[in-house]
């Protein structure tokens, strides 16, 4: 078995802070290996200067938030060369209910409407579950979690 250190790399998204021992995200030094970009909330996020500033919530509940949240994740594979058609599994939690199949919770919905439209062009899109009645970070609406997979390039297609 490899040492880990030698596979996995871990960064911390910039501007963030860390409020208990774990990695912003674990990238694989070598391709065939997943991607873990940890918990992301709706923050809106700046960048000046070429340094980037995470404040408050995206004010608008959970739409805003998820595209702030999509939009971190899209930025942060693209630091380490990856796109969203490379994400696998997302984990969705929401502060509110989900509600069910025949009838999904208001936030849910908007939820997953802003989702679709950000990852219309993966073919296929990544796989998904969602929990709902989560406290999350900063009385956000909407937190994820994103794996991806770096392929090497006999596997890349474009």
């Amino acid at each position: 078995m490899e040492d880990k250190e030698k596979i996995f790399e871990a960064f911390a998204a910039p501007g963030s802070l860390k409020v208990g021992h774990y990695s912003h995200g674990i990238h694989p030094v070598v391709p065939g290996v997943p991607v873990t970009l940890a918990g992301i909330v709706g923050k809106e996020i700046t960048i000046e200067a070429g340094t980037i500033k995470i404040g408050k919530l995206a004010p608008g509940g959970v739409g805003p938030e998820t595209r702030c949240i999509l939009e971190e994740i899209q930025r942060q594979l693209k630091e380490i060369q990856l796109r969203l058609r490379h994400v696998m599994h997302v984990r969705v939690m929401l502060a509110g209910p989900i509600g069910t199949t025949d009838q999904p919770s208001e936030d849910f919905a908007t939820m997953n409407e802003v989702y679709k439209y950000i990852f219309m062009g993966s073919n296929p899109p990544p796989t998904r579950d969602t929990v709902g009645g989560c406290e999350l970070l900063d009385d956000a609406r909407v937190e994820m979690v994103a794996t991806a997979w770096k392929p090497d390039s006999t596997q890349e297609k474009e």
